[in-house]
């Protein structure tokens, strides 16, 4: 598994109206942090089922945030010429 830290994240703005750089968690501490919530609800982490499930939530939060870094104006600016296999006629 990988030591490399990440970036720093920017969170939401506050009251100040700038953002704060946030520390980003290892990936390492990410699944540990699922395993304390394995322990939390009462089963272990290091049982047969569940040895996999730290990566699997892991992953799964990876891209259900992987918005965060994407560009939000270049993804606004692109058309519907340029997606793939778009057809606007309606069959119906």
């Amino acid at each position: 598994m990988s030591q490399v830290a990440a970036p720093p994240v920017f969170a939401p703005v506050h009251r100040s109206r700038q953002p704060v750089a946030v520390r980003r968690p290892t990936r390492e501490e990410a699944e540990e942090a699922v395993r304390t919530l394995i322990r939390w609800a009462g089963d272990d982490p290091q049982r047969e089922g569940l040895l996999g499930t730290p990566d699997r939530i892991v992953r799964s939060y990876q891209e259900f945030f992987s918005g965060y870094e994407e560009d939000p104006v270049a993804l606004l600016q692109r058309t519907f010429e340029e997606t793939n296999g778009y057809d606007e006629r309606s069959w119906c």
